[in-house]
């Protein structure tokens, strides 16, 4: 098992929608999936085992065309 950094550009704008108040959202996938998860100047970073990290962006990923699309995450 190899621990992987992994990077996702992202706007202000759909990185709060994500996050969720309190980083509510962002912190459940942190947990459920074992990662870490920083957003760092228009940068979302993803840390954690290979294939948590690639199960974290791909969720991220989703999240993310979800917002664009003007859909509220909940």
């Amino acid at each position: 098992m190899s621990v992987v950094s992994l990077q996702m550009e992202m706007s202000v704008e759909h990185m709060q929608k994500i996050f969720g108040a309190g980083d509510s959202y962002v912190k459940k996938i942190e947990k459920d999936l074992q990662v870490t998860v920083v957003d760092r100047n228009g940068k979302v970073i993803i840390t954690g085992e290979e294939s948590h990290a690639n199960q974290a962006c791909r969720i991220i990923s989703q999240l993310t065309e979800i917002s664009r699309r003007g859909n509220e995450i909940e």
